[in-house]
């Protein structure tokens, strides 16, 4: 367990935004190398959200297997043979992504095709590299490159071992400690992608 005070500025306002959303939060972490059975986590919680500051390497990969819906708010550790996309690395002095996908239900009523401010000041943000697996979508792209800003698998997407994933599971284009410098418009997406995760919003197109 880590006190929320140890948590980087980043991880601090996603605890406390989630807390004001009326979300009971458990902060695990493994920087005292104790490891949390996937398994006890997934049967006493509704969602994991795993974030790139934690220490245990292999976080992503225990939890690949379990049905807890898994949201990385900053994409860094998809890792090795349980993934859904691979660690592209990042974009600094960005401050946009482009929507995509305006039918899925986190993106719905947003502008195909469009500019979306998802922070107030150029900073870096993350880049994943999407499984070509069948259940993936990508709803979002940074604006240089073809790089996925934000990707989504549903239930039965493949994995990278040929595995179904066992839960619904988002990828979002954060990067360490920028969650507190976003955009309303960043927050309310990262807020559908908690609610589609939890099956409070429909799985196909708006």
């Amino acid at each position: 367990m880590h006190h929320p005070a140890e948590l980087a500025a980043g991880d601090a306002a996603v605890v406390t935004h989630l807390e004001a959303r009326g979300a009971p939060i458990t902060v695990l972490g493994t920087g005292d190398g104790s490891a949390h059975d996937p398994e006890q986590v997934a049967a006493s919680h509704d969602l994991l959200l795993i974030s790139s500051t934690i220490q245990d390497l292999d976080a992503a990969a225990r939890y690949a297997q379990t049905t807890i819906p898994l949201v990385f708010w900053e994409p860094r550790r998809v890792l090795d043979a349980t993934q859904l996309a691979a660690w592209g690395g990042t974009r600094p002095a960005q401050t946009d992504i482009q929507i995509v996908d305006a039918e899925h239900p986190i993106t719905a009523g947003l502008p195909p095709n469009g500019r979306l401010r998802v922070v107030g000041r150029p900073d870096t943000l993350s880049v994943v590299w999407p499984s070509k697996g069948p259940g993936v979508q990508v709803l979002a792209k940074h604006l240089f490159g073809d790089d996925a800003a934000l990707l989504v698998a549903e239930v039965g997407a493949e994995l990278a071992n040929g595995q179904p994933a066992q839960a619904r599971t988002v990828f979002l284009f954060w990067h360490h400690d920028t969650f507190h410098l976003s955009t309303g418009e960043a927050i309310r997406l990262f807020d559908r992608a908690v609610d589609w995760a939890l099956g409070l919003l429909p799985g196909n197109g708006a």
